[in-house]
């Protein structure tokens, strides 16, 4: 009896054990790991980030996070109809390095939408937690009118839901925005440039962004300045792939 009775105490052992090992695995998952960061960030009043493309160069990533209080990073995925040259490697390292991540495509104003619009579906894989897609729209069109230039956005913008299934963000300055978009994307969450910090209220009442300088100097970027972005932490659920 004694023998049955140690028997199963150090099945029981085994067992508990397991299940530990298992419990561990799971919480230390990085889906867990992101949602629990989240949930975090979420509770801050602001949370600093950064816009990044080809023209950063390469950047020494490891010193960036080091020496930086970025959250997350959004990354030029295509511009017209090319791709950036360094998106995959900045969209990997930039998970890799445990950043909330996101991609921006640079729309030209007199190319074909659809073709601006497959361009970056074909180069940014959206996954769970990632920045919903986001298009870039800051220059006047030269061959057409204004008029055509937001039916192509529109067009851009319904081949983006086919594919992700989700509304892209819009970024734009704010004057570009206001005198021009302002009515017309009303249903699209705002990432808005306004470089003087008497902007900042007013921006953050419409848009969900603030983007506050485009000539931030960062550790780890040596060959130029980088864009810094500012979100309120109760906006992030909005913007993220869930």
């Amino acid at each position: 009896m004694k023998k049955i009775i140690v028997t199963l105490y150090s099945l029981i052992i085994v067992l508990l054990s397991l299940f530990a090992s298992q419990f561990y695995k799971i919480s230390k998952s990085p889906k867990i790991e992101i949602l629990s960061r989240v949930e975090h960030l979420s509770r801050m009043k602001l949370i600093h980030g950064a816009d990044i493309s080809h023209y950063q160069g390469k950047i020494d990533w490891e010193l960036m996070k080091k020496s930086s209080d970025f959250e997350f990073i959004i990354i030029r995925s295509s511009f017209g109809t090319k791709a950036d040259r360094l998106f995959a490697q900045n969209i990997r390292d930039a998970r890799a390095c445990g950043y909330l991540v996101g991609a921006y495509h640079y729309y030209n104003p007199d190319m074909n939408s659809a073709e601006q619009a497959e361009v970056f579906c074909r180069t940014f894989k959206m996954k769970k937690e990632d920045f919903l897609p986001i298009i870039d729209i800051e220059n006047l069109p030269k061959r057409q009118s204004m008029e055509s230039l937001k039916k192509g956005v529109r067009n851009f913008i319904s081949i983006i839901e086919r594919n992700y299934g989700v509304k892209p963000i819009i970024y734009s300055g704010h004057h570009f925005y206001q005198t021009h978009l302002k009515g017309s994307f009303d249903d699209c969450p705002k990432w808005i440039a306004g470089y003087s910090e008497e902007w900042r209220d007013e921006v953050l009442d419409y848009a969900h962004f603030w983007q506050y300088t485009d000539s931030l100097k960062v550790k780890g970027i040596p060959h130029n300045t980088v864009d810094g972005n500012w979100l309120p932490g109760d906006k992030l659920k909005d913007l993220l792939n869930f």
